[in-house]
């Protein structure tokens, strides 16, 4: 798959998980059924945009789907520029790279869990984080493509 593709891949799931977190006037349990696919869908955008840029580096992304594994597989500059936005973004200033590291690292398994839910007790998921991450890597793609 070209690294265009996946970046558009991503995108649309990326979409989806905003539209499913879409305040409704919908009841509680239909408001929460709706949180697990959005969930599901911001993962996966995640593992996609990390995907496009270890493609758009010239190297050949891994299988899996652990956020810690595939940040490691770029370039010093990426990972750089990834931890430097979400620290921006996040606005903590004081975030040291081991700790945006171990903090992907405590994520690693948001797509598989919020698959299967009803397998965890008390899971607890930061989307703030997850978006925030999203932003940051895709913002390093954007600085390396543009037109994406």
């Amino acid at each position: 798959m070209i690294t265009r593709e996946i970046f558009d891949i991503a995108y649309a799931h990326e979409e989806a998980y905003k539209q499913l977190l879409i305040p409704k006037h919908i009841s509680y349990r239909t408001a929460t059924l709706h949180m697990l696919p959005a969930i599901t869908c911001a993962a996966l955008s995640l593992e996609l945009y990390f995907k496009c840029l270890i493609s758009v580096e010239g190297m050949v992304a891994p299988k899996g789907h652990k956020f810690s594994k595939l940040l490691m597989q770029l370039t010093n500059k990426s990972r750089n520029l990834i931890y430097q936005e979400f620290k921006n973004l996040t606005k903590a200033p004081s975030l040291t790279e081991d700790e945006f590291v171990s903090s992907l690292t405590e994520i690693d398994d948001v797509y598989t869990n919020s698959r299967y839910i009803f397998e965890h007790d008390n899971l607890s998921i930061d989307m703030n984080q997850i978006d925030a991450t999203i932003q940051a890597v895709k913002s390093a793609i954007k600085s390396k493509h543009p037109e994406f």
